[in-house]
């Protein structure tokens, strides 16, 4: 995984800030022949704005937009064990809608280590798939099938605590 940011600042503290973060995992389970590949990619646009309570206190305010795409997949070959069966379980989520967060630190003496705080909250507006099968080892028995497609709305909480450093070159 990771996530690239950039931003923009203009004024006295304001921002415009891009964002994405990327998660990508893939895992198999040996006894029972099951196979995970998971993808998560979140897209955040946002306009921000800075504000200094005292030389050790700063929050910055930010509202935008957010757009999030998972994905799930899961084949299992032989499950239960014995079984003749491949099951596959495929689903994913694209959406996206308004965030609003903020962020704050606390600076710890002249030391350029600071404790910072994370908070956001979004509403996110998309399209859920799924598409669920079971499968004899011929390709062609399908013996279960479900897929299913909506429009749906999902909320989204996210909470970061962490340290800081900060050094100025000249």
């Amino acid at each position: 995984g990771f996530r690239l940011e950039g931003s923009y600042h203009f004024n006295t503290g304001n921002d415009v800030s891009l964002d994405w973060l990327h998660y990508d995992t893939t895992s198999h389970f040996t006894p029972y022949n099951i196979y995970n590949a998971n993808r998560f990619n979140r897209a955040n646009m946002v306009l921000g704005q800075h504000v200094d309570f005292s030389q050790a206190k700063s929050l910055r305010f930010y509202g935008g937009l957010q757009y999030a795409s998972i994905q799930v997949n899961q084949t299992a070959n032989n499950f239960p064990v014995g079984a003749p069966v491949l099951q596959n379980n495929n689903s994913d989520f694209k959406g996206v809608g308004p965030i609003v967060g903020v962020d704050f630190a606390y600076a710890i003496g002249q030391s350029g280590f600071s404790i910072t705080a994370n908070t956001s909250t979004s509403l996110v507006y998309g399209n859920s798939r799924a598409n669920l099968s079971d499968m004899q080892e011929n390709p062609a028995l399908v013996t279960y099938s479900v897929y299913g497609n909506k429009k749906t709305m999902s909320s989204g909480i996210e909470e970061k605590l962490g340290v800081n450093y900060t050094h100025y070159f000249t």
